[in-house]
């Protein structure tokens, strides 16, 4: 490596996934810096930000790894300017993020994508603020990511999860979810078909989005600078609907290994949004089955919708008196209404190069 040492940071979550991962985080530093980087291991937001911005100013910054779960990821895209690149280093429970970019826990992989540097410009949803990265759901499932905070002591597994999903059959309520879609499209068919005059892109299996790098704007809004490309051309229409169970994805990817909506894609400016209409766990139950079965895009009730905008009212106190929580990459976002928005080409992300 010619000119000054390439700076890496990894931003370590020591509590991610299910069991102690210093050991592994340690030996990844060792071997960044046998590759030639000047690597350093922080624990902590504060010094993450300080040393970044510091690396960043120094022009000698790579990248900061995000050593922990999607949780982990998210927590450094809200931290950091949208100029600092991102690596993932996968030690959580679901790591969909890196899945779906093809990254593991694998030391070896991470050198060597440190190493090609190989930059992905990548959308993010905007909820009430705040930046997520792969997918947003309210209702049932976000209920149960509110009983696991409550309830998480330390590492978890998804084994963690069975208390809190038997505490939230007995709680949830399942009130209405009214919504309301601005810049939406129609309901779309499964597919790599036009729609809406917007050619789609190819499902993640049949393609490898890796867009260039092109130039961006800022606008505020948030408590940081959200850095974002001009939305696509499209209807600016509202859609209103009401539905028991919505998910808002920008990768298509759930947890459980759950394919809600493989059209989604983090490179079309666009949020793509799942609905169920029917209340109840037997409706639950039915759905979970044809999930599995990659059959639930055909069912009735089902509403698949693409939009820039969306936003969710809170319901009637009286339906849900707790209010009705969202989840935003498996952590608890917080309580209903909801404002969500797309910002384009927000993350700078290295990925590996084949």
């Amino acid at each position: 490596m010619n000119g000054p040492t390439p700076r890496i940071l990894i931003a370590a979550n020591p509590n991610s996934g299910a069991s102690s991962s210093v050991a592994k985080v340690s030996a990844l530093c060792e071997a960044l810096n046998q590759s030639g980087f000047d690597c350093e291991i922080l624990t902590s937001l504060e010094g993450v930000r300080a040393a970044s911005l510091q690396a960043e100013a120094a022009g000698n910054l790579r990248a900061v790894i995000s050593a922990g779960g999607d949780g982990t990821v998210d927590a450094l895209a809200n931290l950091l300017p949208a100029t600092i690149p991102l690596q993932v280093f996968p030690l959580g429970t679901e790591n969909l993020l890196a899945k779906y970019l093809g990254l593991r826990g694998d030391i070896r992989q991470a050198c060597a994508t440190a190493i090609a540097n190989r930059r992905f410009k990548m959308d993010a949803g905007i909820a009430n603020g705040k930046i997520f990265l792969v997918m947003l759901s309210v209702g049932f499932d976000a209920e149960v990511v509110r009983q696991m905070t409550a309830l998480r002591r330390g590492h978890i597994s998804r084994w963690s999860y069975v208390r809190p999903i038997f505490r939230t059959l007995l709680r949830y309520g399942f009130p209405a979810l009214n919504y309301r879609l601005n810049g939406s499209l129609d309901r779309e068919s499964v597919g790599d078909e036009p729609v809406g005059g917007i050619p789609r892109m190819p499902s993640a299996s049949k393609r490898d989005a890796r867009p260039t790098d092109t130039n961006v704007t800022e606008f505020s809004g948030e408590s940081n600078p959200v850095a974002c490309e001009p939305l696509p051309e499209i209807s600016t229409g509202d859609t209103r609907g009401s539905a028991a169970w919505v998910f808002v994805f920008n990768v298509p990817r759930y947890a459980a290994s759950l394919n809600f909506c493989p059209q989604a894609d983090p490179t079309d400016g666009l949020l793509d949004i799942c609905t169920f209409s029917k209340p109840g766990i037997a409706y639950g139950l039915g759905y979970f089955a044809r999930l599995r079965l990659g059959t639930h895009q055909k069912m009735a009730g089902f509403q698949h919708m693409r939009c820039s905008q969306l936003s969710i009212d809170q319901p009637l106190l009286q339906e849900e008196p707790r209010g009705v929580p969202f989840q935003m990459d498996g952590d608890s976002g917080g309580i209903l209404p909801l404002q969500i928005r797309s910002a384009p080409k927000r993350l700078t992300l290295i990925i590996p190069s084949s």
